[in-house]
């Protein structure tokens, strides 16, 4: 294959989520189709790039290294796992603020990166207003286990705080016959009144 080819491939790959064989889709394709335009389709994301930061004290995605959502003083905190729970979830909801976890499936594992970012979330409540804490992340073991970690630390700390989670069990039109024994579980462990 061509240097500068290989050159552009290996630049596409370094960015998250692409396979090498995808950032050589890419490269070809951003070369056969009129290129100029594509460089400029280039630029203005490398400029947009730019221009975010992850916030110093939530780590939401902002065009400040301080996001304007974190200094607020909400008395209601989100925890989510990622900047994509975080869009999914944040315009469907006023009056709150969140604080991204940022934890991948291998960071879980290591103790270190996960303390480092409890004692993140407990130096941002601790600055906050912060009343009540919701759990807005999946619901599987390793959740689990954060969450009663993350509510043992802050107890520590202050034990006004209350805790909750987003509600968890069948999906709106989802079918009682297609759900795991867990999330059934959950769903009818969890059932309210009417």
């Amino acid at each position: 294959m061509n240097n500068k080819l290989d050159n552009l491939t290996s630049t596409i790959n370094n960015l998250p989520g692409m396979s090498r064989r995808s950032s050589q889709k890419l490269a070809t394709s951003l070369i056969e189709n009129n290129r100029l335009e594509n460089i400029d389709s280039l630029k203005q994301m490398v400029d947009q790039l730019s221009n975010l930061y992850i916030c110093e004290r939530t780590n939401v995605i902002s065009s400040d290294s301080i996001s304007k959502q974190s200094m607020k003083n909400h008395p209601t905190t989100f925890i989510v796992n990622t900047n994509n729970d975080y869009s999914s979830i944040s315009d469907t909801l006023e009056n709150v603020s969140f604080f991204v976890l940022g934890l991948s499936t291998f960071s879980k594992g290591n103790i270190n990166i996960v303390d480092s970012k409890i004692q993140q979330l407990i130096k941002f409540i601790s600055t906050s207003a912060v009343k009540e804490v919701v759990f807005a992340l999946t619901p599987n073991m390793e959740s689990e286990l954060l969450i009663k970690s993350i509510i043992s630390t802050i107890l520590l700390e202050n034990n006004e705080i209350t805790f909750s989670r987003i509600g968890v069990g069948i999906p709106f039109g989802g079918s009682v016959s297609n759900l795991d024994e867990k999330t059934l579980e959950q769903a009818v462990s969890r059932r309210e009144k009417l």
